[in-house]
């Protein structure tokens, strides 16, 4: 008998996971199994694998619901319950050490996110068989890759199914109640992922799970001994046998690919491009900036089909948080994966995101009838071949406002009324699409939309004078007049056309420019730099003499003068009613007789993001013993919690980060996304530079460094006023920091700076800034009689948005 055998043997007998301190109630006798799948007869089979087959069958087996522990019950006096099970029977001898393991884990695993064991049959005879509670919807991987079946699976249950594997992969990577080992699950795929009742997922199968020893306090194995599915297989234990959590985050990282495409890792459209699967062609969309390529369609293009709504598919923001998550779980090096805790904070935020994502322009129907009195007969003002249009009124504290609503007449058509209804909604859900995209002073303005109660109406913008058919006759429409209103029509054509008009600019005039795509795969791999558009007159200047901005960028000065800040001795201890080396934490001053307050980078840094993508070093500029450099990574986030005696009230403060860039420094160069987390009213995103950029490049949401006195470098991140802002006597920031251009790395950030400041400086230094570099422009082309923009431009994501101002004559 095999040392394995035996030790299973003494388990049953004497192991303290189960109730009674052994096994014994989890024993299920074979001729029970046989009675149950008719001698596992294949009319009973539900699947297979290398080691054997699975069965479906109702049995009855030990109900730990039902159970509370008491010393010395008879195994016959234990609750029972006979429910479906699925039962594995493993016939290949090799099986027999996951056989073992998936015992031992599972009697010491209680999670609903983790399958449940339901019970065991090892009779000495060669028969190694599991019983498990039955997963009604089968494995994730039967989905995968069926568009019939994967049409079940909307964006928003694929994002609560990967969050049921993140809790259950959170609990094994951590739970040590009641001294249990925390585990590495060692083959994380779709297969082993089982979907139960209301979709719950559950990992199963931890034949290949593998504990920290006891006395073991590192968290990386190494081992000869690999293990796993190969597409799924985390690269670095693969080549070095590293084995640690972040394996496992590789693994699930594969899973979130799966789950976002539709399709398998091993799909054929995958491995013929390269034999690790869906990964690394996944990772080189990332890179190129083409990752919707591979999104699967149906979630690009799924509607409810009871209700219509504006927004097909999933909510951006949510889209954009999941797939950053996903691809930073597929990185090659364990190092920059991030930990599960992480990957269950952000797919939360993506799920709260799309949860929370609401069609600003659905109205009630019950306001639209409150409007129109009930689609009231007295208040139709045209008829068409889908319906009436009405008058209405809404009306709120701003005053009342005209609308016109167009409702669907349910009963309209001749001959196939259902026909015709269908086409009728067919073109309802079109006209609303198009006004939603086309919005112009030529095109009616969609006010909202309705669909409730088998009630289709549309909202527009109300035209006080009506159609242009009813003053086709009237003698009061003079010839100008006439003409006006074909010109209205025609720009209005234009403009849905999609071409450009040039209209006589006599006063400044305002456009916005959108250059979609703006990433490496179509620019190659060399930096692309925009400095402007340029706008010529043709034939009459020549480009030499439109002449060229400095090309030195001018850095701006701080305003603060380090020598006059002087510490103050503070008790932070009194002040957080905890005691630990606040010193490495916080610094507290005074200057201009207001405090002053500096958070460390540890402070800032270590509380959410992770560890292992920063490195710490001396820097003798700080006035801490520590600074923080990042590694290669494209989001970081600071967050802190301040406390109201740290600052002076009533006092307007601009947070300030610290920060120098190291010799290596790369990815700074470009505009970087800054998100306010916590405090919904400032969630517009900024952007600042950590290099300063062109001043072509600098407008109303930039942000840009500025040197300090001790050679230090800051950047404006936040505003906010001492009084208002506290609550409960605290502070929380949040602020999340994306590039979209790669990864940033070489960033040494030295902490968060708290200033007192006066009201209106910020404003006047970056006026000032901006009107410096208009003014020498207008100098320079004051002679000039040929008209001349001056564009600024920023980047937003991997697009890049342009504001022009000014015309000269």
């Amino acid at each position: 008998m095999s040392s394995e055998k035996m030790g299973l043997q003494r388990h049953t007998r004497d192991s303290s996971c189960g109730p009674g301190k052994n096994l014994e109630h989890l024993k299920i006798g074979l001729n029970d199994i046989n009675e149950a799948t008719k001698n596992f007869d294949d009319s009973y089979i539900i699947g297979s694998g290398g080691y054997g087959k699975v069965y479906k069958a109702d049995l009855e087996h030990f109900d730990s619901s039902n159970y509370s522990s008491k010393e010395g019950v008879d195994k016959c006096d234990l609750p029972r319950k006979r429910s479906t099970v699925a039962i594995k029977r493993i016939n290949n001898p090799e099986g027999e050490q996951g056989f073992i393991a998936e015992i031992e884990t599972l009697t010491s695993c209680k999670h609903e996110n983790i399958i449940s064991l339901l019970g065991f049959c090892y009779e000495g005879n060669g028969s190694m068989i599991l019983v498990y509670e039955h997963a009604s919807k089968g494995s994730l991987e039967n989905y995968l890759g069926s568009s019939d079946k994967m049409a079940n699976l909307n964006w928003l249950r694929r994002l609560k199914i990967c969050l049921d594997i993140a809790h259950g992969l959170n609990y094994i990577h951590n739970n040590t109640d009641h001294g249990k080992q925390k585990m590495i699950h060692r083959d994380i795929k779709s297969d082993n992922i089982l979907l139960g009742d209301s979709w719950k997922a559950k990992i199963a199968d931890f034949g290949l799970s593998k504990f920290h020893p006891a006395d073991q306090t590192a968290s990386t194995i190494y081992t000869n001994m690999i293990a796993g599915t190969y597409v799924y297989l985390d690269p670095e234990y693969e080549k070095d046998g590293k084995l640690n959590k972040k394996s496992d985050i590789y693994s699930f990282g594969v899973v979130l690919l799966e789950i976002l495409t539709g399709r398998l890792a091993y799909d054929y459209v995958y491995t013929k491009v390269n034999e690790k699967g869906i990964a690394p062609i996944a990772r080189d969309h990332f890179e190129k900036g083409t990752v919707m390529e591979i999104v699967d369609h149906k979630i690009k293009e799924e509607t409810d089909e009871h209700v219509f709504s504006l927004s097909k598919g999933p909510n951006k923001e949510s889209l954009d948080i999941f797939l950053e998550i996903a691809f930073r779980c597929v990185v090659e090096s364990q190092a920059q994966r991030p930990t599960i805790e992480v990957v269950i904070n952000e797919l939360k935020k993506a799920l709260d995101s799309q949860e929370n994502h609401k069609d600003n322009l659905k109205l009630s129907l019950e306001d639209i009838k409150l409007a129109t009195k009930g689609f009231s007969q007295d208040n139709i003002i045209g008829h068409g071949d889908s319906g009436n249009v009405y008058k209405g009124a809404t009306h709120s504290t701003h005053g009342d406002n005209i609308i016109a609503a167009k409702r669907l007449d349910k009963k309209s058509g001749h001959g196939d009324v259902d026909g015709l209804t269908e086409l009728a909604a067919a073109k309802f859900m079109a006209e609303l699409d198009i006004l939603m995209e086309y919005k112009h002073l030529n095109v009616i303005d969609l006010v909202g939309y309705c669909d409730e109660d088998d009630e289709k109406v549309i909202v527009y913008e109300y035209a006080s004078r009506g159609s242009l058919d009813k003053y086709l006759s009237d003698d009061s429409l003079t010839w100008v007049m006439r003409l006006k209103i074909c010109i209205d029509i025609a720009i209005g054509l234009e403009f849905l056309h999609g071409t450009v008009s040039s209209p006589e600019m006599n006063e400044d005039v305002v456009f916005e420019f959108l250059l979609e795509s703006f990433s490496s795969y179509y620019c190659g791999e060399t930096a692309l730099y925009v400095e402007g558009i340029e706008f010529r007159a043709i034939d009459k200047v020549k480009h030499e003499e439109i002449g060229k901005l400095k090309k030195v960028q001018k850095v701006l000065k701080s305003n603060i003068n380090v020598d006059q800040v002087q510490q103050l001795p503070t008790n932070f201890e009194e002040i957080f009613k905890t005691c630990r080396n606040y010193d490495e934490f916080f610094w507290l001053g005074e200057v201009n007789e207001k405090k002053l307050l500096v958070l460390s980078a540890k402070a800032v840094l270590y509380k959410f993001s992770n560890v292992d993508l920063f490195t710490s070093k001396p820097l003798a500029e700080s006035r801490f013993q520590e600074v923080i450099e990042l590694l290669p990574q494209q989001v970081f986030h600071i967050n802190c919690t301040i406390k109201s005696q740290m600052l002076s009230q009533d006092t307007e403060y601009v947070c300030y980060l610290v920060f120098k860039l190291s010799e290596i420094c790369q990815g700074l160069h470009c505009p970087i996304k800054v998100r306010d987390v916590l405090h919904k009213e400032n969630n517009e995103a900024e952007f600042v530079y950590f290099i300063t950029p062109s001043p072509l490049n600098i407008n109303g949401i930039t942000r840009v460094p500025k040197q300090r006195e001790d050679g230090l470098m800051e950047i404006q991140v936040w505003k906010f006023n001492s009084t208002h802002e506290f609550k409960d006597d605290s502070l929380s920031i949040e602020m999340k920091f994306t590039s979209h251009e790669g990864y940033m790395c070489g960033l040494i950030v030295c902490g968060l700076e708290f200033r007192p400041i006066s009201q209106f400086q910020t404003m006047f230094e970056f006026r000032t800034t901006l009107s410096g570099n208009i003014d020498d422009i207008k100098r320079h082309h004051g002679q000039k009689k040929e008209k001349f923009f001056l564009v600024l431009v920023r980047f937003v994501g991997a697009s890049a948005v342009g504001t022009c101002y000014g015309a000269e004559s």
